[in-house]
């Protein structure tokens, strides 16, 4: 548990919420990445808001806008959609950090996952990994109809580096075989970590990335991968006592986006995996062990 009362970056939490009369009564880190800290803020009247501070001010300021925009879209059109986005409350323009709803009682789906690897037997959760697929489908189609000028996934940061080195041609040669009608916005980091469930409730979360048009299966298999290798870290020995259980699972999320050409998943995931093992460059041991994993160990359908 970590205060941030006598810290710089406390002094400007603290004024916000007395100038809207808040009381603080704890904050502690809930979830770091390389990009961000995500805090947990409770007040006296026992509402909790989550805190998330950006490492790199330019993105964090873009995933506020993002999340606004998302959710004012959302809101207007919530008729149409199966899951829920958190409230963005309010952005800290000097301090690369905003506020955001927190969602009571919820867990990200990895957790959920891991923790249903005891019971396997259950079809609880193949029924609610359906339920994230028709809720990507539904966020593919009605955001691509909304924001229909986002740039090419050719023009991210990561992608673009990986097509400056060694991986260009393989890239580009996979890249081109996508017929445009499968292109839309995607989420880009779709990944369990990136799904609540509270209840019955699916909140989406995690915006950074979202103004990029690619091939929709980048958001399967950025799903499905990350869910093998999340299981994969927290929980080897049930991973592979557990393969046909992550197959069922992959397989019903699969069911309900709908109708998927298993050759353009199979080929996106190897763009999936070429990217994310270039992300992962600076670390070198990390990025060899993922190459292995993903080279190795991970099931390639």
């Amino acid at each position: 548990m970590k205060s941030y009362s006598s810290s710089p970056i406390g002094s400007y939490i603290y004024e916000y919420a007395k100038l809207n009369r808040l009381v603080i009564t704890d904050i502690r880190i809930i979830a770091t990445s390389d990009l961000s800290t995500v805090s947990l803020i409770s007040l006296d009247s026992g509402q909790k808001i989550i805190l998330k501070v950006g490492k790199v001010s330019e993105v964090i300021m873009d995933e506020y806008f993002n999340h606004s925009n998302l959710y004012s879209h959302w809101q207007k059109h919530k008729d149409k959609f199966d899951f829920k986005i958190p409230r963005p409350l309010y952005f800290f323009q000097n301090h690369s950090s905003y506020l955001m709803e927190y969602v009571e009682g919820a867990k990200s789906l990895d957790e959920v996952f891991c923790a249903s690897l005891m019971d396997s037997r259950s079809n609880l959760l193949p029924k609610l990994f359906a339920r994230v697929g028709v809720c990507l489908a539904q966020y593919h189609t009605v955001f691509t109809q909304m924001r229909p000028n986002t740039k090419s996934v050719l023009d991210h940061d990561s992608v673009d580096g990986l097509l400056s080195g060694s991986g260009k041609k393989e890239y580009l040669q996979i890249y081109r075989t996508f017929p445009k009608k499968c292109y839309r916005n995607i989420l880009k980091d779709f990944k369990p970590q990136n799904i609540l469930v509270a209840g019955e409730d699916i909140y989406f979360i995690d915006f950074q990335k979202i103004d990029y048009s690619a091939p929709l299966y980048y958001d399967l298999a950025r799903f499905i991968d990350t869910l093998h290798l999340f299981t994969f870290l927290e929980k080897p020995d049930q991973y592979f006592k557990n393969r046909k259980y992550l197959a069922k699972s992959a397989c019903s999320f699969l069911s309900g986006y709908g109708e998927v050409n298993m050759r353009l998943l199979s080929a996106c995931r190897r763009l999936h995996q070429l990217e994310h093992v270039y992300i992962k460059r600076k670390k070198a041991l990390n990025a060899f062990i993922l190459f292995l994993f993903y080279k190795l160990i991970i099931p390639k359908v």
